[in-house]
């Protein structure tokens, strides 16, 4: 418990909460002899004003935790990857097919760049290796700029929001 009724003590209070959660039911999963078979994928969401974040693209940083004793090997990977990424690396994993899932990439394939997209109210976001380029859509300008080459980051986040777009309103 963190001790404090201020907002960002109760904000962490409440994901110390989840966190407990999470452990008992993975305890749970071991006292019922299920979690040699059973894969966790735990991925963060964000959209919350708290705690605060260094940047806007620091602020849709998210881990994604692959755990569970299905899993015969430990790994750390550092790629930059994407909410959309989980679907594709998954079924790669199962060896099925994931073309339809035109928006992701295997993360634990070395084949292709690392790159994130994120969208936010009125704003888009990209990330790569060594770029990072938040913009406001709304003011027509770039927001936040990071990296080697940030400039053709705009226009890569650009097309991407116009695919997402033009898939969403096609279904």
């Amino acid at each position: 418990m963190i001790a404090g009724n201020d907002e960002l003590s109760l904000f962490y209070n409440a994901h110390r909460y989840t966190d407990d959660c999470l452990k008992e039911y993975m305890h749970d999963l071991q006292k019922a002899g299920l979690w040699d078979n059973t894969l966790v994928i735990i991925l963060g969401d964000h959209g919350h004003r708290l705690p605060p974040a260094k940047s806007k693209s620091a602020d849709f940083a998210i881990p994604m935790i692959w755990t569970g004793g299905a899993i015969d090997t430990t790994f750390n990977q550092t790629r930059t990857t994407s909410q959309t990424d989980l679907t594709p690396t998954l079924l790669a994993q199962l060896g099925l097919d994931a073309r339809a899932f035109t928006f992701g990439k295997n993360v634990l394939s070395a084949q292709g760049p690392e790159w994130a997209f994120f969208a936010f109210n009125n704003g888009i976001g990209y990330v790569n290796k060594d770029n990072a380029v938040v913009f406001d859509n709304a003011g027509r300008r770039v927001k936040e700029q990071k990296g080697n080459i940030p400039g053709p980051t705009v226009e890569v986040a650009r097309r991407i929001q116009h695919a997402v777009v033009g898939d969403f309103l096609g279904r």
